[in-house]
């Protein structure tokens, strides 16, 4: 199982006694084989070095645009505000919201932090002022939900968009996990009508993955941000 890997990385593979083609398994054994000497266990590359301390970012200047005035005239020109939503020009404004709310929720891990994910949002033109209130409301709406709040009290250790690569090379990338005691909670937000089939092997790629890095209990919930409703995977 790999992780992407900030400074140090450590491999832990698993043999298949059904898989007949070549796993990431099988070429680390060839490797090895060919640079460990006999009787050695254990094969290290690289220097184990103290955890480097990030540079200090320079604070960036921020101006006041309130007074200025735009043409509200929102059929005279359309600019895509950023790539990153990768919202076509015909796409729906429903859809484009429930879009909008995602990338939302993947940039938080508490609700206290909604107004600074929306404030960085609009400085980077995705959505405009007179968006703001709805989509903070709709967020924290969701976020309140009873059966996912004391995930993202900010009390637990969570990951957004943690990448997973599998023994069979699938790379797997669940929006979020918080990992509450003894379980680990993989939580995907859906845009659209409530369809927990349709994600099904989805929700259980995701729980597979989570088991074989040692997760013993792993709860799987999908979160529908159109409708405010959060279901369980079984």
């Amino acid at each position: 199982m790999l992780l992407r890997a900030v400074e140090r990385l450590h491999i832990i593979t698993y043999k298949s006694t059904t898989q007949k083609q070549a796993t990431v398994a099988d070429w680390i054994n060839v490797y090895l084989t060919n640079n460990v000497g006999d009787g050695e266990t254990l094969y290290e590359l690289g220097s184990l070095q103290s955890k480097q301390l990030t540079e200090n970012k320079t604070d960036t200047t921020n101006f006041d645009i309130s007074n200025l005035h735009f043409n509200t005239n929102a059929g005279l020109i359309k600019i895509k505000g950023s790539h990153k939503l990768k919202l076509q020009d015909h796409t729906e404004a429903a859809l484009e919201n429930g879009i909008k709310m995602h990338y939302i929720l993947s940039g938080i891990n508490s609700i206290a932090e909604v107004a600074s994910v929306l404030e960085s949002m609009l400085k980077q033109g995705i959505i405009v002022e007179s968006e703001k209130p709805e989509l903070e409301q709709k967020i924290k709406e969701i976020l309140k939900n009873k059966f996912i709040e004391n995930y993202f009290s900010g009390t637990l250790k969570s990951k957004n968009e943690a990448e997973m690569i599998t023994d069979t090379g699938d790379l797997l990338r669940p929006d979020k996990i918080v990992f509450d005691k003894d379980c680990a909670v993989v939580i995907d937000y859906k845009t659209g009508k409530p369809n927990s089939k349709k994600y099904a092997l989805q929700m259980s790629q995701y729980a597979m993955a989570l088991q074989k890095m040692g997760h013993a209990q792993v709860k799987k919930l999908l979160v529908y941000v159109d409708e405010n409703l959060v279901e369980e995977v079984f």
